[in-house]
């Protein structure tokens, strides 16, 4: 079941909460083992650049996107981690003061504003994750959530994340299947081309593992030893090395 916009909202405000208190916990300048290129500072004062951004535009009822560029820079130092529990919060009464059918540019389809109820709440529980692991940790997201967020990464990002690859496509099918949570999907490549169907399905490759992990996996994320895959392995090596966030 689709979360509702006030699950949505408490997803954000619980999953801020435990990122800002894992940064506190930790090291600030410890490196983020999904994201190797960003210290725990950088993803605080990314993810909080997010939350403002989408704040602004929400808050606006904007028709076009707003420049990244115009959002204010983060703080230096420990700092940030204030920043980003009032950005936080503030996204999340920006969104309950404007609620789910109001008009707001986005990139998919449907541009009411519940598309940012969903999109905040799943970028906040993957880098709450990133954060905890960060320090050697990393409680697994809510299942539901996370059925939502392979849903939300299928039907959103999944299209142009793998045609943008030069067509190289995933060289078959790749059956994904939620072990603790209702979900199942099978996603079929041709080139640069992409489908997927819901349910239970025969492909070329398989993947089973917990909803977190599932999701986590999808994402890049190195949760490898918590999935089981079968068939052909190369095409599960193939997503990773396509599909990144």
């Amino acid at each position: 079941m689709t979360p509702s916009p006030e699950d949505y909202l408490d997803h954000i405000r619980a999953e801020a909460k435990a990122m800002a208190a894992a940064a506190r916990a930790g090291d600030l300048e410890a490196r983020v083992p999904g994201c190797p290129e960003w210290s725990v500072y950088d993803l605080v004062a990314h993810t909080s650049g997010v939350h403002r951004w989408a704040t602004e535009m929400v808050r606006t009822r904007a028709s076009r996107p707003v420049s990244r560029r115009d959002m204010p820079p983060a703080p230096e130092g420990a700092a940030v981690i204030d920043w980003f529990a009032q950005g936080a919060t503030e996204l999340a009464s920006a969104l309950e003061e404007t609620g789910p059918e109001a008009e707001v540019w986005n990139w998919s389809t449907d541009t009411r504003s519940a598309f940012w109820f969903r999109r905040q709440a799943q970028e906040t529980a993957v880098h709450r994750w990133d954060t905890q692991s960060a320090q050697g940790g990393g409680e697994p997201i809510p299942a539901a959530l996370a059925i939502d967020g392979i849903e939300e990464l299928l039907s959103l990002w999944l299209p142009g994340l793998a045609a943008g690859q030069e067509g190289t496509g995933l060289g078959g099918s790749l059956h994904l299947h939620a072990t603790d949570e209702n979900g199942e999907w099978t996603i079929h490549s041709t080139g640069g081309a992409v489908s997927v169907q819901t349910g239970h399905g025969k492909a070329d490759a398989a993947i089973r593992a917990p909803a977190s992990d599932l999701l986590l996996y999808l994402w890049g994320r190195p949760v490898d030893g918590a999935v089981e895959v079968f068939g052909d392995g190369a095409i599960p090596s193939r997503w990773r090395q396509q599909v990144r966030i």
